[in-house]
């Protein structure tokens, strides 16, 4: 074991086989003006600290995190999950996202599950996993567009719908129009 400075900075150094071991019941790493970066306590969490801030802390069921969780800011980054295990949100567990081997799964279990575009973007779209075909799109004001083979084949307009094809029915189906309500005026 070596303490020592070099004329610049201060050094404790294990240069042994072993390991350097602190041990005491709390250990306080800081500043010389009292502005702890760490602190971990006996039978407790350990606290990552910013501006003498906790932002991380260890607790008996996991880890709580302080602020916003930022990953891949400045380089490509991810967030890795196993199997079955979920991204939840809400008191009862009510919004779940996860996998499951098979599928991938976006879960609602209260209320409505609404997606919201925000900001300049005025529509949502659903494209295969390449995104170089076209499933469905919704635009705000304005249609809604779903596609077979990347080919549009059914749009609703301000004055009602356009299918592009032929319009399939099954066996004892029939087309109403006018007044449904009493079977319509024409049935087909």
């Amino acid at each position: 074991l070596q303490i020592y400075h070099d004329g610049s900075n201060s050094h404790i150094e294990e240069g042994g086989t072993g390991s350097l071991l602190i041990k005491s019941d709390a250990v306080n790493l800081g500043s010389v003006s009292g502005e702890y970066y760490f602190r971990g306590f006996e039978n407790g969490g350990v606290q990552l600290r910013f501006d003498n801030s906790t932002k991380l802390e260890t607790v008996t069921g996991g880890v709580y995190v302080y602020g916003d969780l930022l990953f891949g800011v400045g380089t490509t980054g991810n967030l890795y999950g196993g199997d079955n295990d979920k991204i939840i949100l809400g008191s009862g567990s009510d919004f779940q996202i996860y996998h499951d081997s098979v599928n991938s799964y976006i879960a609602n279990a209260t209320g409505g599950l609404r997606i919201s575009v925000a900001g300049g973007s005025n529509q949502v779209q659903i494209n295969k996993g390449t995104v170089d075909e076209q499933m469905a799109k919704f635009i705000a004001d304005g249609a809604v567009e779903l596609y077979y083979d990347n080919s549009k084949k059914f749009e609703t307009r301000s004055n009602g719908v356009e299918v592009n094809g032929h319009l399939h029915l099954a066996d004892s189906n029939e087309i109403r129009l006018g007044n449904v309500g009493s079977n319509g005026d024409l049935r087909l």
